[in-house]
């Protein structure tokens, strides 16, 4: 899971007109109802209009998933409703109601890969608070599905060597780790190859890191002006893996921390400049 610096983002104002006209007749045609009417289902069904900003939500991940962080090399990104719009099913397996009030909200789309999102489908457990109409705050929910657009949560995971997503938090009692596990369980973040790409990851930046810890002890004991170059060289490399832009970050991360060098700890508190990523990303696909 990557943090999205969802904010940074403004749709075009024509599509926010659409966007505010559908929910207006979508209100009327529920007009108080619970359930969601057949001509609320119509209208969902035929104004998807949530693919228009697709590319534009896409740039903000740099073409990643934004939950497994993963590249789609073939299928098409789905736009996923973070809260479903026509049902939701509990943890224990019960259907409520959808939030069809927030089809047409833009802050509720995720950029999904299609087996994250085929997954997912209407899963969206909710501890306490669920909102059940547009008049109830969705903010008062204690919800357990991780958010990739608040950044305490995208660090609720962790990996391990074995390229397998983990709660960060070790206690089984503790909420942050019963949410990171149905967010791992939710979403299939431990499907073989997710996990198998992760684990090539994990192999990849631990040579680099052993290869370092040998240099740094050589320069440290025969110091010259190519030992140094040479480590600022992986240094920079290793900085260039956990960049926003890197497929996977989050798993380059978890194994520099797991490294507990000091200067690997110093790699990690390197600031990106997202804006200008962002840009570099956008021009380069031109």
């Amino acid at each position: 899971m990557i943090f999205i610096h969802i904010g940074a983002y403004n749709p075009p104002a024509e599509w926010l007109e659409k966007a505010q006209e559908l929910s207006k007749r979508l209100a009327e045609l529920q007009n108080g109802a619970a359930e969601l009417t057949e001509g609320a289902k119509d209208i969902l069904d035929k104004n998807t209009i949530w693919t228009e900003i697709k590319e534009d939500l896409e740039y903000l991940s740099f073409g990643k998933c934004w939950y497994s962080e993963a590249r789609e090399k073939v299928s098409y990104y789905h736009v996923d409703h973070f809260r479903p719009k026509k049902r939701s099913i509990d943890s224990n397996g019960s259907k409520n109601n959808g939030y069809w009030w927030l089809a047409y909200d833009w802050k509720n789309y995720r950029i999904s890969g299609s087996v994250i999102n085929t997954s997912k489908r209407d899963h969206f457990a909710v501890l306490r608070n669920r909102a059940e109409n547009p008049d109830t705050p969705i903010d008062d929910e204690l919800i357990y599905l991780l958010d990739p657009i608040r950044q305490d949560d995208a660090f609720l995971l962790t990996f391990n060597e074995n390229g397998e997503a983990m709660p960060l938090d070790p206690n089984e009692n503790a909420w942050d780790y019963k949410r990171a596990k149905y967010t791992i369980e939710v979403l299939n973040l431990n499907s073989p190859k997710l996990v198998r790409a992760r684990k090539l990851r994990w192999k990849k930046l631990s040579q680099i890191i052993n290869t370092i810890n040998n240099m740094k002890a050589q320069y440290n004991s025969t110091p010259s002006v190519r030992l140094q170059a040479e480590l600022d060289q992986l240094k920079e490399q290793t900085r260039e893996l956990i960049s926003p832009m890197s497929e996977l970050s989050s798993t380059y991360r978890a194994c520099l921390r797991a490294s507990r060098e000091e200067w690997a700890i110093a790699v990690l508190e390197t600031h990106f400049d997202i804006e200008r990523l962002q840009q570099e990303y956008r021009e380069s696909l031109r």
